[in-house]
This record gives structure tokens, sequence and C-alpha cells, in this order.
């Protein structure tokens, strides 16, 4: 009995684990969603609203395509096109004097009323015309920054005074050539003012080229008619600041009296820009003479065929005041510049002169039989440092080349350092 009740039992247990590992039939698969597919059309964005794509959604699914088969998928994010914001651009009408600033994307949006005046001023948002640059720079108040816009080219008749705190910038209209012609008239040298820009005590002066076009300031006056003044004058120790931008252009202007472009006992700073063909008389420095406490800072540019006329310091007059006149060069390309004892560059013994970098090539120092063995394109006293730039290629004003391109004078201390490229140095005497 007991021997068939085991084999039932493996028989039973046999049985169950057949039937536990006999798998069940895979049920048949669901049938493929097919998408049913309605388009949303393109709507195109506003200066003010976002618009979107054309894309498509399934009114079953709610899944959106970018395609009309319903093969890439997409977000609802992904249809949305972003408003285009405006666009302002302006525009200037040089017949009726106007400016006016209408959105490129929609001509029916336009920022406000048009503006009548050759020179426009910019105080915040509030813009007003002029007809001369002295009229515009006379509106701006003590402390106030503004941006003024040349629209075409003006004449100053009477130099122009900044003082009190203001910041000026001063560009041309975008996309045009504009000149400021120099038309003042002088009747007695002064070296506290200038023919165009005076800059006092805390002002600061921009001069920029705007994004496309061109700035230039005019010298009218010759050899036989000289200005008695500079065209631009920061007259006061350690006040007033000019800086000059790419796209500014100076030239032509004859200054009978000492520092043809630039008189700075106050601070300058040069960016870039084109300073040319711009001669003083009598007196230093055909674009910048450096006196008192004056620093000028020359980051860049081009410095072509500027004439001190047989006076010292073709280009930079840094003086012997006590105030230790600064100059220091970064970079810049100088050539074709004329003057005796330094052809770019004169410094007195109070003087302070760096020259980091720079190209200083073909320029001309004039010579006599007093002072033939200090003719150079830099004639260095004071505490002069060279740390890199280029000199070569120097000449006489007679065409020979050059005794030396740097010449050290006493009672200089020079540092020159392994940067520099300098063909002939001249030693101390």
């Amino acid at each position: 009995m007991k021997k068939a009740l085991s084999i039932f039992l493996v028989i039973l247990i046999a049985l169950c684990s057949f039937v536990a590992c006999k798998h069940e039939p895979e049920p048949e698969p669901a049938p493929a969603h097919t998408h049913t597919l309605q388009k949303t059309d393109v709507v195109a964005a506003t200066c003010t609203e976002a618009g979107n794509i054309a894309y498509w959604t399934c009114s079953e699914c709610n899944k959106i395509f970018s395609d009309a088969t319903g093969t890439t998928e997409i977000s609802q994010a992904d249809t949305v096109v972003a408003a285009l914001n405006h666009d302002y651009v302006e525009a200037y009408d040089s017949t009726n004097h106007t400016t006016t600033w209408v959105c490129s994307h929609n001509s029916s949006h336009v920022l406000h009323d048009a503006v009548v005046g050759q020179v426009l001023l910019t105080v915040g948002e509030t813009m007003t015309g002029y007809e001369t640059l002295e009229a515009a720079v006379a509106a701006v108040e003590a402390e106030a920054t503004a941006v003024i816009t040349v629209n075409e080219d003006v004449t100053v008749t009477s130099y122009i005074n900044v003082s009190g705190g203001r910041n000026i910038t001063i560009r041309n209209r975008a996309g045009a050539d504009v000149t400021i012609t120099d038309g003042v008239t002088n009747t007695e040298p002064k070296h506290s003012a200038a023919t165009i820009l005076n800059i006092q005590s805390t002002a600061q002066v921009t001069l920029t080229g705007n994004t496309t076009g061109s700035l230039t300031f005019q010298g009218v006056v010759t050899a036989s008619t000289p200005a008695k003044r500079t065209m631009f004058t920061l007259p006061q120790d350690n006040a007033g600041q000019l800086t000059i931008n790419n796209g500014v252009i100076v030239q032509g202007h004859y200054s009978s009296n000492g520092a043809g472009v630039i008189r700075d006992y106050g601070t300058v700073i040069i960016n870039g820009g084109t300073f040319k063909d711009n001669a003083v008389a009598s007196g230093n420095g055909s674009v910048i003479f450096l006196g008192g406490a004056g620093s000028a800072t020359i980051n860049g540019g081009t410095f072509q065929n500027n004439n001190a006329n047989n006076s010292n310091g073709g280009l930079f007059q840094v003086s012997n005041d006590a105030g230790h006149s600064t100059l220091t060069i970064n970079d810049g390309t100088f050539t074709g510049n004329a003057g005796k004892l330094g052809a770019v560059v004169n410094s007195y013994a109070n003087s302070v002169v760096t020259i980091n970098g720079g190209t200083f090539t073909g320029n001309k120092g004039y010579n006599s039989t007093a002072d033939a063995n200090h003719t150079a394109a830099v004639y260095c006293q004071g505490t002069f440092t060279i740390t890199g730039g280029t000199f070569t290629g120097n000449t006489t004003g007679e065409g020979t080349k050059l005794l030396y391109d740097v010449y050290v004078n006493t009672p200089a201390t020079v540092t020159i350092g392994d940067g520099a490229t300098i063909e002939v140095l001249g030693p101390a005497t």
C-alpha cells in the first residue's frame, strides 16, 4: 500500500511540473496606431507677438509633428517663433535735415516724431536737433552724459568750452563720412583755448567713428595763414580727458605756436584713428604737446606725414615741466613724420616716456651743424623705457640714413628691453 502511494505521488508531481512548464501562447499584437493629423498653419511673428511654424497634431494621441507624414515628433515649444522686437533704423533726410527712426520689420512702427537738425543731441531718451556743433554742446547740462551725432558736414566758427563734469561723445552718423571743419579765426596766440574743443575741469570728451563711416576734423589753415591755437586743448593740470577712437581722422591743421593738434595738461587716450598732414610752424609737437602733469596713452592709430618744421618733437613733445608729463605708446604706426631732436618723440629731463610697441619707420629727423648727432626718430631724456616696438628705416630731412633711430642724451635714465628692435641706438653723450 505504501509503495503504491509513493508511485502515485511521483506521477502526480511529474504531471504538475509538466503543466507548470507549459507556456501560454503569446497574445496577438495590438494593431499599429494610425495618426490622424491636423495642420496648424504658419503665423508670422511680429515686433510684439510671437508666431509659430507650420506643424501637425494627432487628434487621437495629441502628439505634434513637424511634417505632414507624422515622421518627426516635436514639442509644443519647438513650434514657437519668438517675437522680433523693434529694430529701429536711423534715417537722415539731408534735404530737410530731419532724422527719423523707423522699424526695419514694420515701417508703420516709428520711434517718435522726426527731429530737425544737422547735429543730433541725445541725452537719455531725449533727442534734440541743432544746426551747429557749438549749440549742441552748449545744450548739455553740467554732469550730464550725452551723445552728439553729426549728421552732415559742419563748420565750427567759435571754439567750444566743455567743463562742469560733462561727458560727451561726438560721432558721425552711421554709414556717413562726415567732416567737421575748423573755421575759427584767431587773432591772438593763446594756449589756454583751442580752435575746436577746450576741455576743462572734470569734463570728458570722446571722439569716435560710428559703426560705419568716419568722422574727420579738417584744418583749413596753411603755412601762410596759420591758426594761432591748437585744435584741442586740455589747459588745466590733471583735469579734463580726451579720448579718440577708430573712425576718427584729424588732418591738415597748421598751428603757428606749439602743439599742432592737442595741447595736453590733462589726460589724452588715443585708441585708434588717423592723424595726418598736421604741422606746427614754431614750438614743438605737431600732434601732441604734453605739459605740466599731462598724460597721453597711445594704444593704436596711424600717424603719417606730420611735421614740426625744424622744431623739436615731430609728433610728440614731452615737456620739462616739474609736473612730470607722461607719454605711453603701446601700439600704432608712425611713418613719414618730421621734426628736430626726435622725428616722433622728443622728451625733456622731467618727463616719463614708455614705449611698449609700435612701428616707427620712414620718419625724418632734421639736423643742423650744431646738433647733427642728436638727430633721431626718438630723442630720450628724463625717464625713458622701451620694452617693444620696431625702429627702422628712419632718415634725415635730406633723405640720408639717420645717425640714430633712438638717441639717449644726458640726463636720461633709459631702460631698453629685449622686445624692442632698434636699428641704430645712440649712446649717451
